[in-house]
């Protein structure tokens, strides 16, 4: 069981979440934005093969369910429609950030004495560090 690797924000009574996995922002609407930081990921066995198809539910508390009640199946669907076709709202969290120079080209790269510090810089991020 795990949450999708999301950031929710606000803005000027508009609310949008961040996917991590994907790098994109998406436009959502109050139910969506207060359901889907509580969405559980569970993969279960399709058949006897290795195969696992993803399910979802929500762990909510009982007073936001309530409130929402109307549009938990159409945030479930929503859900379930951006990660078949985006690949959004995935549990998946990167291990690792390599940086883009194997260590052995390294020493190659600068003489004995640094006279020069440069920072590689991407326009990649996406706040896929924890700390």
């Amino acid at each position: 069981m795990s949450s999708p690797f999301i950031y929710r924000f606000s803005s000027a009574g508009h609310y949008f979440v961040y996917d991590v996995n994907t790098n994109g922002v998406f436009d959502v609407d109050k139910a969506f934005y207060d359901l889907v930081e509580y969405v559980d990921w569970k993969a279960s066995p399709q058949s006897s093969e290795s195969t696992h198809v993803p399910e979802i539910g929500i762990r909510a508390p009982l007073a936001m369910l309530h409130e929402h009640q109307e549009q938990i199946d159409e945030v479930l669907s929503t859900i379930k429609e951006l990660n078949s076709k985006h690949g959004a709202s995935s549990a998946n969290r990167p291990l690792s950030v390599q940086f883009p120079i194997p260590n052995y080209e390294l020493p190659r790269l600068y003489p004995s004495l640094v006279g020069h510090l440069i920072l590689c810089v991407t326009e990649q991020c996406n706040l896929r560090c924890t700390y």
